[in-house]
């Protein structure tokens, strides 16, 4: 026999003896409705919708009616609580399989929580370390580039005791000019001429080194001096002048360069 759920139509096949006078309570599979059948309301014709009407077993005892309720209970859906409510208003209990699964879901759910919050949040931060890492190559392989054109930058590296100012590069000297001078009795060499930083890129101006020397490579005098100017901006010039005590009279060789890297 058949019975119709009264909200969504649905239609399920059961023994017409399973059906009392004062009517027994349903719960529909497919919404959830609860409705009272009557054997008034028991047809015999075949369901014509498209839900498949499912077949309750007859049984001898109110344990079989539950045991087949149970049964097709899970044959239909896994997420319903239940499928009948019996007379006395009492849900059919669950298997033991469906209580296992009740008790793992909160487990599940746990780590679904977890992955969603640690996913993002380890992708977000090895990004960010990926950042981080690629700025300060950049910040430390090409800091002269960065000062020459953002000059306050050089502040910066100060602090971090980073050189951001190449030393002497591309400083070049010219225009020089070696007078012998006679003081006296002494004779010394009067050294002048300009400092010109020839490179894009501002340059540190290290103590100028000049020495004296024979034809042979002996030294005679040397002189280490301290420019007033620290700096010197690319395509600028500055001028120096030294003094070296000349004590022989024989050809000599002057050699001028840097104390520090660079010439």
């Amino acid at each position: 026999m058949l019975i119709s759920c009264p909200k969504c139509v649905a239609v399920y096949n059961i023994a017409a003896d399973k059906i009392p006078e004062q009517g027994r309570r349903f719960k529909c599979v497919e919404c959830g409705n609860v409705w009272t059948v009557y054997p008034k309301d028991v047809s015999d014709m075949e369901p014509d919708n498209k839900v498949k009407a499912q077949k309750i077993l007859p049984s001898q005892s109110q344990e079989d009616i539950e045991q087949d309720v149970q049964t097709m209970f899970k044959r239909l859906s896994h997420n319903t609580e239940s499928l009948f409510i019996g007379a006395e208003n009492t849900v059919y209990a669950k298997t033991a399989d469906s209580a296992q699964d009740k008790v793992t879901e909160p487990i599940d759910v746990a780590k679904r929580k977890m992955q969603v919050f640690f996913s993002p949040f380890l992708l977000n931060g090895f990004i960010l370390c990926l950042i981080a890492l690629f700025t300060v190559f950049i910040g430390y392989y090409h800091r002269y580039e960065i000062v020459r054109y953002v000059p306050s930058m050089e502040n910066f590296y100060n602090n971090l005791s980073l050189d951001s100012v190449y030393n002497a590069k591309n400083v070049t000297f010219e225009q020089l000019n070696i007078t012998p001078v006679e003081r006296g009795k002494k004779h010394f060499v009067e050294i002048s001429g300009q400092l010109v930083n020839q490179g894009p890129y501002k340059a540190k101006l290290p103590p100028i080194k000049a020495v004296l020397a024979t034809n042979d490579g002996e030294i005679l005098d040397s002189q280490t001096k301290l420019l007033s100017i620290k700096d010197l901006n690319p395509r600028m010039s500055s001028m120096f002048f030294m003094v070296l005590e000349n004590k022989t009279a024989e050809a000599k060789t002057i050699r001028l360069s840097f104390t520090s890297d660079g010439r």
